[in-house]
């Protein structure tokens, strides 16, 4: 877990959760989005704990608002992941990685498809906190649903959820640009070969 990368999305979001599980765990969020277990971590408490963990300048920590909230494994940050990896009552769907990728706002992101066709686009950039854990040959990307029916991605390292992130959202406005850009394309289809 690079603690680095996490500053860097915190920075990009402008808030920190600091989420203490218990009496020994600690997780950080970044703005609402992502959730990541952190291992020999202290636990942090308070703007001045968290600067320093992420190793930000007082201006920097400045500009970040800071959530503190406890939790269990079974409701996690603001947006309630559950990070228990062995939860019966979860409801999990098996993912894989298709080879295509949606531009949204100027960034690419990446497209999941779950057991049964439906689709979730993702960041990416929230798996930059994992670059240990992505190099496993135990790591996995699957999706579960919280108490609210929202989905989301859980990143796997064999049987330990490292992260929940949420997955990138898109409006209507974005379908009509969609739409627009596919009536544009069929105008340059090249007409099928026959034999």
């Amino acid at each position: 877990m690079k603690i680095s990368k996490i500053a860097k999305l915190v920075k990009n979001t402008g808030c920190i959760q600091l989420i203490q599980i218990d009496v020994d765990k600690m997780y950080l969020g970044a703005g609402g989005v992502a959730v990541y277990a952190t291992e020999g971590l202290p636990l942090i408490s308070g703007r001045d704990q968290a600067r320093i963990i992420l190793d930000l300048t007082k201006d920097q920590m400045d500009k970040i608002e800071v959530v503190e909230d406890a939790g269990t494994l079974t409701t996690t940050g603001i947006i309630n992941f559950n990070m228990k990896a062995d939860d019966k009552k979860v409801v999990e769907w098996e993912t894989r990685r298709i080879e295509a990728a949606a531009m949204i706002d100027g960034k690419i992101v990446d497209v999941l498809e779950l057991e049964g066709g439906e689709i979730l686009l993702f960041d990416n950039d929230y798996l930059s906190p994992l670059n240990e854990e992505l190099k496993s040959p135990y790591f996995k990307l699957r999706v579960r649903e919280n108490e609210q029916k929202k989905k989301y991605i859980v990143a796997y390292d064999g049987l330990f959820i490292k992260a929940a992130i949420m997955p990138t959202m898109v409006n209507n406005e974005y379908f009509q640009k969609l739409d627009s850009f596919l009536q544009a394309m069929e105008k340059i289809r090249p007409a099928a070969e026959t034999e």
